[in-house]
């Protein structure tokens, strides 16, 4: 079963659906890093230390650790399946030295992943899973008092093998309205390469008067063969005869000598229309 998922922390009730947060902490347990970018190598073993902690200063915490498959939609939501089910999936290749740990107050614990690739692996080629930590804590949001709530976090794992490349295109752009009202940028991206690409930079947004604004772009993650589309809202009202620039770098291009690539400026349609779309961004693992 496939649960989607958006990226943001919270706590939920043990009847529901359990959410899983893929950032480095949310209260009461943290997870480092919250992104693993590894290359490994086929018929080999390699290992990763993930660092989990327990921030709560006045309580002991038992934390379970488990394995997932994970995917993302266009939107940047996460989708969680149970481990070895979706296309892509390392998690099969992948053992954890323990399930569960004990924490006390302001505590944390390295712990261990041994993942053996094996020696018929695909490659080049990405492959993916996601590491688990889960812990049921006093809920704190103000609800019945005595109620208990599990909270998750996790750190989703990229595993390259044979030099994959990545190859992210915006290859359509327009100013569109978020369902405020307000004005915002919606950019479609592809990446039609083997490997995730990982996108850092800035919007400018000029009119008559010179510049306008300046919206920071971090951590924008576009899997490999995957489409996103991203809605960046303005702060400000758009100026007269506006032109908007978008200048983004990969920080994710393992071809390239650097580990990273410079993509063309890309100028934004700005034939505005109303779209039907969320406001806001939804954010990247």
């Amino acid at each position: 079963m496939t649960v989607r998922l958006r990226l943001r922390p919270t706590l939920i009730a043990l009847a529901t659906a359990l959410l899983i947060v893929p950032c480095a902490s949310a209260r009461g347990i943290g997870l480092q890093p919250a992104a693993v970018e590894m290359e490994v190598t086929p018929g080999t073993l390699s290992n990763k230390l993930v660092t989990v902690a327990n921030v709560d200063p006045g309580r002991a915490v038992s934390v379970s650790l488990r394995l997932a498959d994970w995917s993302q939609a266009r939107d940047g939501e996460v989708q969680v399946s149970p481990p070895g089910e979706t296309e892509g999936s390392a998690a099969k290749w992948v053992t954890l030295r323990t399930t569960s740990v004990t924490l006390r107050p302001g505590e944390s614990r390295q712990v261990a992943i041994d993942m053996l690739t094996p020696a018929d692996t695909l490659a080049p080629a990405e492959y993916r899973f996601a590491l688990i930590a889960s812990a049921v804590l006093p809920d704190a949001s103000g609800g019945k008092a005595g109620a208990w709530k599990r909270q998750e976090t996790s750190s989703l794992f990229y595993l390259t093998a044979g030099n994959p490349g990545s190859s992210p295109e915006i290859i359509a752009s327009r100013l569109t309205a978020a369902i405020d009202g307000k004005s915002a940028i919606g950019l479609e991206i592809l990446n039609d390469g083997e490997a995730h690409a990982r996108l850092e930079g800035v919007i400018e947004v000029s009119g008559t008067a010179g510049l306008s604004e300046t919206i920071p772009v971090s951590n924008l993650v576009v899997l490999g063969g995957g489409v996103r589309d991203v809605v960046l809202p303005l702060t400000r009202p758009l100026p007269a005869n506006p032109v908007i620039e978008v200048r983004f770098d990969n920080a994710f291009a393992p071809q390239e000598p650097t580990g990273a690539e410079h993509m063309p400026a890309h100028r934004v349609t700005t034939d505005a229309h109303r779209a039907d779309v969320a406001a806001g961004w939804p954010g990247q693992p």
